[in-house]
């Protein structure tokens, strides 16, 4: 780091504040209950030679001066924006790039179902290709080529027809419904429905059965876009 970095950090008087005063209110606490090598688990390297060796006359002034050094490393790393979702509440918070968690049980994935033929894609009465299922939920897969033979009653799921290609007319105890790719189709439990398509189609529609009940929030923000 420079020495023109360092100073124009100093010329900023709420960093010593931040840094100072909270950071180490904090570090004081804990210090007397945790060994050097618990320390380096949980805290900067330099905080801790700041603590540990630098206990003299001019110990603040090098101790501002430690800090400064990690807060321009950090401002000059890549600091990524991350929000954390649980239980209607959300927490924003900053890290750096190299924090990220290298090794986790559970990983993100691309399920690629494009080449894949659920039954009723075959078969008029064959069912979808569920591809992920979970407690009162399933994720299915639709390339439906003919009529359905039947009308269909769920009455444990709402469902969810969501067109990504072609279309396929819908037709349900209160509509009859052209569904187009960017489209979709909400049909709350208990009410009858079927479904139909050519068999030179192109159609492919992601469904969503929720055993939770669900509510249509969309209509007012697809009136709130409207010219």
């Amino acid at each position: 780091m420079t020495e023109r970095s360092i100073r124009s950090v100093v010329t900023y008087r709420e960093v010593f504040d931040v840094l100072y005063h909270k950071l180490w209110n904090h570090f004081t606490k804990v210090a007397a209950s945790l060994n050097p090598g618990e320390m380096e688990e949980n805290y900067p390297l330099g905080l801790i030679r700041a603590y540990f060796r630098w206990s003299n006359p001019h110990f603040l002034e090098r101790f501002y001066y430690s800090l400064l050094i990690q807060y321009c490393d950090m401002a000059m790393s890549e600091i990524i924006k991350e929000k954390i979702t649980s239980k209607g509440l959300n927490v924003l918070f900053s890290r750096e790039k190299e924090n990220e968690i290298q090794d986790i049980e559970t990983k993100s994935e691309v399920i690629k179902y494009g080449n894949l033929n659920p039954p009723n894609m075959d078969k008029p009465d064959g069912p979808t290709m569920k591809l992920l299922t979970g407690d009162g939920i399933s994720i299915e897969l639709s390339k439906r080529r003919a009529v359905m033979p039947f009308w269909h009653r769920n009455m444990d799921y709402d469902e969810v027809i969501i067109c990504v290609k072609g279309k396929a007319t819908w037709k349900t105890e209160n509509n009859t419904y052209e569904l187009s790719e960017g489209e979709m189709l909400y049909i709350p439990r208990g009410v009858s429905h079927t479904a139909a398509a050519t068999k030179d189609s192109d159609y492919i529609a992601i469904e969503i059965k929720s055993r939770s009940q669900l509510n249509n929030v969309a209509d007012k923000k697809v009136n709130e876009v409207k010219p």
